[in-house]
């Protein structure tokens, strides 16, 4: 399972919900002033009724929308980063996609001609380890020789939440989990942990977290991620996860090799073993499509061709 998909997924998953985007505006971002107008009971998310060919392709990002308390209202759009290299001109590529939104908005009618834009704010989650080096200013990227031209060059920058200032930040990641109890907090906190004894220590915090959440299908993708992400890592840690009566992977997995071994003895050939496993690992498959795991990351565990999974997801439906 590459780190790519792991946290692609986690994270769209995350800022779906609005006690997530909660965390993040209330506990991340700073000297914001429309953060106090935030009705924080109507976030939409995700804000779905623009997508169309434009931006029905796009897996690394998402937008919010944020429903204010006069009754107006903003957009919080996110870009996830995960490469080790990245783009010198992310900034300009967010800009660009910024500009698609609202050319989408104007032309479904969701803003008249008559009506101004909504602002949007936009927000760049780069994950590698390194320090992230390309501007947030679009204005960093351009040539500036002539004065009286400065009033023409554009004005626009991305705020940012880089893993690697967040090691540098370890302290106001365990200040917010702890004290204020901020799930994202405790999530990131981990994600960021640079040796096993502090992962170990994290993967037990996040655990308890995890499991007073009223939530139960949050509770659960973040059972199954946190045991994932940890075998993932090769750490020695052993987390327990109340599902609220629910099958967890790991005894999923251990009911499908059993049934495998049973009903291969019980025909006695080998057909029976080998009709045991499929079944098991079809079984598997239909658990995952029920907590909305990606069909590539389904294929990787059940070794199910992709064509499978799709004709198990449509017969589910």
């Amino acid at each position: 399972m590459e780190e790519y998909n792991i946290h692609d997924h986690t994270f769209k998953e995350l800022f779906s919900r609005p006690e997530i985007v909660r965390n993040f505006i209330t506990g991340f971002v700073e000297d914001l002033d429309f953060i106090a107008d935030v009705d924080f009971d109507r976030i939409e998310t995700p804000a779905t009724s623009f997508i169309t060919e434009t931006f029905k392709d796009r897996e690394t990002d998402m937008i919010v929308k944020l429903n204010m308390k006069k009754g107006d209202c903003a957009y919080l759009y996110i870009l996830y980063e995960f490469q080790s290299s990245p783009d010198r001109f992310i900034t300009l590529r967010i800009l660009m996609y910024l500009l698609l939104f609202y050319q989408e908005l104007l032309k479904t009618e969701q803003v008249k001609s008559s009506e101004l834009l909504p602002p949007v704010f936009p927000v760049l989650i780069y994950t590698d380890k390194y320090r992230l080096t390309a501007p947030a200013s679009i204005e960093d990227l351009i040539v500036k020789p002539y004065k009286k031209l400065m009033k023409y060059i554009p004005r626009f920058e991305t705020y940012r939440l880089t893993f690697r200032e967040l090691q540098d930040e370890k302290e106001k990641l365990d200040k917010l989990s702890k004290f204020d109890n901020n799930l994202l907090a405790a999530i990131l906190s981990f994600l960021v942990s640079t040796n096993r004894e502090e992962s170990k220590e994290k993967a037990l915090s996040l655990q308890d977290k995890i499991n007073i959440l009223e939530d139960i299908n949050l509770r659960r993708f973040l059972g199954i991620w946190l045991k994932g992400y940890i075998r993932y890592r090769k750490i020695d840690v052993k987390i327990e996860i109340d599902e609220g009566g629910m099958i967890m992977l790991e005894t999923v997995f251990e009911k499908t090799r059993e049934e495998g071994k049973i009903e291969g003895k019980i025909e006695g050939k080998t057909e029976g073993k080998i009709e045991g496993k499929i079944e098991g690992k079809i079984e598997v498959a239909k658990n995952l499509i029920k907590i909305n795991m990606p069909v590539e990351q389904i294929a990787q565990i059940t070794e199910l061709p992709v064509e499978e999974i799709i004709k198990l997801i449509n017969n589910i439906q």
